[in-house]
């Protein structure tokens, strides 16, 4: 488990930085394309579902998420606008976006979290390359400089898994949610 040893500050302050925003009544909103649209989707999916415990659910939306909106918006809009038209519609500031990209170069992905940023809301993302554009416009980043986007998807969900032990974690030091 070298790759946590290796991100544990950032993802200990990560976790920290997403449970105070929790608390302060943001939602988190997730994605990622492809393989990395699947691990999102995990991702929400725990947050809100909290892994069998009887605290209250996180909010959280994976974007890109219902096929119809997607389409409408891709055809409208282009594919690499649709993801920052759906942010725009839905997150408000403060709230907290989570980018997920094997590559960190994806337009849609970059052109949302510049978005993301415009409307001072906060964020994050996991990307396998070091030096991406997508790490370059975020505000807090894990680069796993994977050698191939299977490895950098197999290093995201290890590193996805315990952000949202770092967030639990957080939540609970300080007893709420």
């Amino acid at each position: 488990m070298n790759i946590l040893r290796g991100h544990l500050p950032a993802i200990l302050d990560i976790g920290e930085f997403v449970a105070r925003r929790v608390q302060a009544g943001a939602t988190v909103f997730l994605e990622g394309n492809g393989g990395s649209h699947s691990l999102v989707e995990h991702l929400g999916g725990e947050l809100i579902g909290r892994l069998g415990s009887d605290a209250p659910p996180i909010g959280a939306v994976v974007l890109q998420n219902s096929p119809p909106v997607t389409s409408a918006l891709s055809n409208d809009f282009g594919f690499e606008n649709a993801m920052e038209r759906e942010l725009r519609a839905l997150c408000r500031p403060g709230d907290v976006f989570i980018a997920v990209s094997g590559s960190g170069e994806s337009a849609n992905l970059i052109r949302a979290a510049e978005a993301a940023n415009s409307l001072a809301v906060s964020t994050i993302c996991l990307v396998g390359k070091r030096y991406s554009r997508l790490a370059m416009v975020s505000t807090r980043s894990i680069c796993c400089s994977a050698t191939s986007t299977v490895v950098a998807q197999q290093l995201h969900m290890v590193l996805m898994h315990s952000l949202r032990l770092a967030i639990e974690a957080s939540l609970a030091s300080v007893g709420t949610r």
